[in-house]
């Protein structure tokens, strides 16, 4: 990763910070608040509680060739915790979404629609992901339910160790 690049996220995740601080702080909702995960950002609404992990910050774990563990003891994991939750992760070549999809399972995918490229976001109740951009619906296994998306998301292979309590993701 170049230094421009790092230069660049660190200046847009800034103004999004700040962006939404003012907007909480005049009281005005932000959009798809209570429904999960919407426009790359992550709330706390139906998915239960969610996080965005950042390249630089010490949840991400490298564990071997193009590997990152999650280490779920560590707070800064604490949304995949319970099943239902959801956290993005930004690696240099895609944003992943890490969903409990169930007790001990977990499903990773890459955030970007492959209809527009929008972020997509979980719905925990629904079990899928939607492109609140033009309503395009996925399953875990990336499968297009709804489109107008054609192709499906990228799956990453993803295991759980239950002794652990580390998600490992193949990128």
């Amino acid at each position: 990763m170049s230094c421009s690049t790092c230069s660049r996220r660190a200046i847009l995740q800034g103004l999004g910070a700040a962006a939404a601080a003012a907007l909480a702080g005049c009281g005005t909702e932000l959009p798809g608040s209570g429904g999960g995960i919407d426009g790359g950002e992550l709330d706390a609404g139906a998915t239960g509680d969610a996080a965005r992990v950042g390249s630089g910050d010490a949840p991400i774990a490298s564990c071997g060739d193009d590997m990152i563990c999650l280490d779920l003891n560590d707070p800064a994991n604490a949304a995949l915790v319970d099943v239902g939750g959801a956290m993005k992760i930004e690696i240099t070549s895609d944003t992943l979404i890490v969903v409990h999809s169930a007790q001990g399972t977990f499903a990773t995918l890459s955030d970007v629609c492959t209809h527009m490229g929008c972020p997509v976001d979980y719905n925990a109740s629904l079990v899928q992901l939607r492109c609140p951009c033009h309503g395009s619906q996925f399953a875990l296994t990336g499968e297009v339910l709804v489109g107008p998306a054609q192709q499906p998301l990228k799956v990453y292979p993803t295991s759980y160790d239950t002794a652990k309590a580390v998600v490992t993701i193949a990128t």
